[in-house]
């Protein structure tokens, strides 16, 4: 088998092998007998069918077939062999020529980047250490916010006037005509619209004990404080009476039977857990960040290959998403923000190409800084060379790149 390779993209390369009529021959005998061996065929034992038989009951066109799927195969093999970096077959044709079996193949590679001309250290962006502390306040906000709906206790806040945000503890009745519904006593948090929606602006600046009269235009919905009930006049008005029984607020005692009860041993080890937590993010940030950065100093393009396979794992994904949540296809893809199927996978696409985008510059720098790729610390390691990398100050010389 003769072969030409030929690259004709960043990304693709042009492959063209030709059969001899002899060796195609030759492939053909092979592949008989290989089908043979699981042929059982009448008058001979499994297997042991003569070729000249098998020929007589096996077609033709199928043995051409496996034979054209194995040289596929074999021809991506041998060229990984000889160093190409092959992410899939694009296409493959083939044809008959005075008595030669030619396959035309367009084969995907990974993309080659060269760092020979870029200049990383020019790259504007923090350092990383600075861009990964994280604060006392940042750790406490972090664990308030998560845990404050399941163990803050409510009780009654240091402060005299009510204000949007708070939580009022409220005694209130309707007068409608002049008649009075039974007074209750209810608990929300104002401005979040849980009590009479236009109501709730009117209480905002009231004191413990207070009582207002809240007039409310059934029609309009409007509504405004009065100073007394009898100043309500027409069918299509009512008044709300609130009195003010507390201004609470709800605050979270962390301590240690808390933090046991999230998974951690002590109020220590969770404030650590989530500092690192945070640390680990800010650190994603800015790696997600660098690599944009670096792609757009170098030529790259993405395989296709690969987006329509990102693509296809992202689309089956939220498809069982959709199938856990009981939800029917098209009202799940509404849910998530898009028109029909085709808008989202135009995005899904886009964000497959970004993030593929971001992996073949981090294995490229990989191999730049001479990082074994299946480190399992690689992409840290990468990281960490890159931070150093960008933070030298114009000037320095020093060798950067590992050896090839």
């Amino acid at each position: 088998m003769d072969k030409i390779v030929e690259k004709v993209s960043g990304t693709n390369l042009k492959v063209e092998a030709t059969y001899s009529p002899e060796e195609w021959q030759e492939k053909m005998d092979a592949m008989y007998k290989k089908i043979g061996k699981s042929v059982q065929l009448k008058g001979f034992r499994k297997g042991k069918a003569p070729l000249n038989v098998l020929k007589m009951y096996i077609p033709v066109e199928y043995v051409e077939e496996e034979i054209r799927k194995d040289e596929l195969d074999a021809i991506v093999k041998q060229l990984m062999e000889e160093g190409y970096k092959i992410v899939g077959v694009l296409s493959a044709d083939w044809k008959d020529e005075d008595g030669k079996k030619i396959v035309s193949m367009v084969i995907e590679t990974y993309p080659e980047i060269s760092f020979d001309d870029v200049d990383l250290s020019s790259i504007d962006i923090e350092p990383l250490e600075k861009a990964t502390e994280v604060s006392d306040e940042e750790v406490e906000k972090a664990i308030r916010e998560s845990l404050e709906p399941y163990f803050a206790i409510e009780k009654s806040a240091d402060k005299e006037e009510l204000e949007e945000g708070d939580i009022a503890f409220v005694e209130w009745k309707m007068i409608v005509g002049g008649k009075e519904t039974p007074a209750r006593e209810t608990t929300f948090v104002v401005g979040e619209g849980d009590f009479i929606e236009e109501v709730e602006p009117h209480l905002v600046g009231m004191k413990r004990d207070e009582k207002r009269y809240i007039l409310v235009n059934s029609e309009t919905n409007e509504a405004k404080i009065i100073d007394s009930p009898e100043e309500a006049e027409g069918d299509d008005v009512y008044v709300v009476e609130v009195t003010l029984k507390d201004i609470r607020t709800k605050e979270l005692e962390l301590t240690d039977e808390v933090a046991k009860k999230v998974g951690y041993d002590s109020v220590d080890a969770l404030r650590d857990a989530v500092k690192e937590s945070i640390r680990r993010q800010k650190w994603e940030q800015w790696r997600d960040e660098a690599l944009q950065k670096v792609s757009e100093l170098v030529k790259l393009e993405v395989p296709q290959t690969m987006i329509i396979d990102e693509v296809n794992a992202r689309y089956k994904g939220l498809r069982k998403e959709a199938s856990k949540a009981g939800m029917e296809w098209e009202e799940y893809v509404a849910r998530l923000g898009f028109e029909d199927e085709e808008q989202l996978i135009e995005k899904l696409k886009e964000i497959a190409e970004q993030t593929l985008r971001l992996y073949l510059v981090l294995l490229s720098l990989a191999k730049y800084f001479g990082i074994d790729t299946n480190d399992e610390q690689m992409e840290e390691k990468v990281i960490e060379k890159l931070a150093e990398v960008v933070s030298k100050k114009e000037g320095d010389s020093e060798q950067v790149g590992g050896e090839e």
